[in-house]
């Protein structure tokens, strides 16, 4: 399924996981990592979009996972590295570059 790197079929590769499966199973330590991957899996459940940092701490809560202590810093970073990208001052979404390397951690994990 997720060999078609196609943004709609990573998408639901996401949503059939739960959000710390998905952490445990790419096993991506940095917080700007770990944002990409469930701000991928919020958009995959049919999360609003763009969505805001308060969508991403619910995500953190959900998977069991402490939410970054500095949110700024490490969405800065995520969007630095251009897997995130601003849609406003306060709201983001996965990029193409996102989805691209959710994409290539999937096909790693499948083998």
């Amino acid at each position: 399924l997720w060999r078609n790197d196609s943004e709609d079929a990573l998408k639901v590769a996401l949503k059939t996981r739960g959000g710390a499966e998905l952490l445990h199973q790419f096993k991506w330590d940095s917080f700007p990592e770990k944002i990409l991957l469930l701000a991928g899996w919020h958009e995959g459940r049919d999360g609003a979009t763009p969505w805001r940092s308060a969508a991403m701490d619910e995500a953190f809560k959900q998977s069991k996972e402490s939410p970054p202590a500095n949110f700024p810093r490490d969405i800065k970073n995520a969007i630095k590295a251009g897997w995130i990208r601003n849609e406003t001052p306060r709201t983001y979404v996965v990029t193409r570059t996102g989805w691209t390397k959710i994409g290539q951690a999937l096909r790693d994990l499948a083998g």
